[in-house]
């Protein structure tokens, strides 16, 4: 999703973007500053857990660029109940952080 093939790598620290156009091109490689456990593509951006931490980070696919982290951990206003890091389904997430689709 969000033009590239998305991969976490916890030794590093980062996700990699891979084109599936151009799999002999380089892989764009964004720091996370963190363990990256899981990834989801919603509402314009990759949004990769930080398992350990508690915390998303949000990427802009557009720039290859991570946004510094939030917290994961929820509370009773939060409609997919806490903690809202479980990223299976980034809908209700991105809802409960509300977060819209970056602007071009």
């Amino acid at each position: 999703g969000a033009g590239g093939v998305w991969v976490a790598n916890v030794d590093d620290e980062i996700v990699s973007r891979i084109d599936p156009a151009d799999t002999a091109a380089r892989a764009a490689d964004i720091s996370v500053g963190g363990y990256p456990s899981d990834l989801t593509v919603g509402a314009g951006s990759v949004w990769v857990a930080l398992g350990a931490l508690a915390e998303l980070v949000r990427v802009n696919p557009e720039q290859n660029e991570a946004a510094s982290p939030i917290s994961a951990l929820g509370d009773e206003s939060t409609p997919c109940g806490a903690p809202r890091a479980s990223i299976a389904s980034a809908c209700p997430i991105v809802k409960s952080l509300g977060v819209s689709a970056p602007k071009s």
